[in-house]
């Protein structure tokens, strides 16, 4: 299997070939191995879509977005289990006294055409702390301001650990 490795400050760097060193390109619906620039835009797009998600759980999570405003970005199972995570909270945890959660990074490596594995750190005040998981592409229903419902295919976030 190829990988792709990649990290928020380093995009540009991945590894490339298979078992004989020799370069290929492939493109699988929404995502490329390895072989071309084109797994680069690609990977890209998944770890910004990811980078995103991340930044929208910790904004839920502060209690400076409701968590409805997740569906989109995590699925059903993660999203159960920060509800409870959420119902749990006595007081809202964004406040005056408390610093905002802060992602500082976010390594990536390509699990198949349409998955990668995700960890990184973030920092809560002065404390850093490890977040890891996994996206995939599947299909959401997206609901847009004055237009219908539709069904679209993007990454979601359906692992995540907070340690």
């Amino acid at each position: 299997m190829r990988l792709i490795h990649m990290t928020v400050k380093t995009l540009g760097e991945h590894t490339v070939g298979n078992d004989a060193g020799e370069v290929e390109n492939h493109r699988v619906d929404n995502f490329v191995i390895p072989g071309s620039g084109a797994e680069i835009e690609s990977a890209a797009l998944a770890r910004s879509h990811t980078v995103h998600a991340l930044k929208q759980v910790f904004e839920a999570l502060d209690g400076r977005r409701p968590a409805e405003h997740l569906l989109q970005w995590i699925g059903t199972d993660v999203y159960a289990q920060l509800s409870v995570l959420l119902r749990r909270r006595t007081a809202p945890m964004a406040s005056n006294d408390v610093e905002s959660t802060r992602l500082l990074r976010v390594h990536m490596q390509a699990g198949g055409p349409r998955q990668v594995e995700f960890f990184g750190t973030f920092t809560r005040g002065a404390r850093v702390r490890a977040i890891a998981g996994r996206a995939e592409i599947q299909r959401v229903v997206l609901a847009v301001r004055g237009r219908p419902r539709r069904p679209v295919e993007r990454w979601v976030i359906v692992e995540l650990s907070i340690v």
